[in-house]
C-alpha cells in the first residue's frame, strides 16, 4: 500500500497555536482501519519519550482515496536539538492490517524555528576539578573518610 501526506506548500515549520492541515492519500489495497496521529518524540541518548496529542481513526478504507485532516497545534513543547537529546514533532498514519505507515516530520517553535541548544560552558571550572572533585580530594588528602 502506498501512503503519502499532501501538505500545502510542503510546509514544515509552525508556531504554537497554528493549524496544520492537509490530505492523506493512499492507494493499492483496501484496509480495515487507519489512524492518523499528531505527536512529539525525543531521540538521542537515554530513553525515548513520546507524547500523543491527538488522533483521528478512519474505519474501512477503500482501495484508494484521500482524507482531509486538520489539527490545532499546542503551545509546546518546542522542537529542539541538543548535544544529547532532541525533540521532534510528526504526523503519522498507520494502516491495518499490514502495518503500512507514513510519517510527516515538522518543526514547532517560536517564529517557526527549532531551538538549537549549545554546549554549556562553565568558565569557572575550565581546566580545574569541579566543586565535588575538590571536595573529595581535600577529604582524602586530609585523611578523613567519606562517612
Amino acid at each position: 500500500m502506498k501512503i503519502e501526506f499532501a501538505i500545502p506548500l510542503d510546509h514544515r515549520a509552525y508556531t504554537p497555536g497554528e493549524e496544520i492541515s492537509g490530505l492523506v492519500r493512499w492507494s493499492g489495497a483496501a484496509a480495515d482501519s487507519a489512524e492518523l496521529r499528531l505527536f512529539w518524540f525525543t531521540e538521542g541518548q537515554g530513553s525515548r519519550d513520546v507524547g500523543l496529542l491527538a488522533k483521528e481513526e478512519w474505519p474501512q478504507l477503500p482501495p484508494s482515496g484521500e482524507r482531509a485532516f486538520q489539527f490545532l497545534l499546542p503551545n509546546g513543547p518546542f522542537s529542539f536539538s541538543g548535544t544529547l537529546i532532541s525533540l521532534r514533532w510528526a504526523l503519522e498514519v498507520l494502516v491495518e492490517p499490514g502495518g503500512a505507515s507514513a510519517r510527516y516530520d515538522f518543526v514547532l517553535g517560536p517564529e517557526g524555528r527549532e531551538l538549537v541548544l549549545g554546549r554549556v560552558e562553565d568558565p569557572e571550572s575550565e581546566g580545574k576539578p569541579g566543586r565535588w572533585g575538590r571536595f573529595f580530594k581535600k577529604k582524602l588528602r586530609g585523611g578523613g573518610g567519606l562517612d
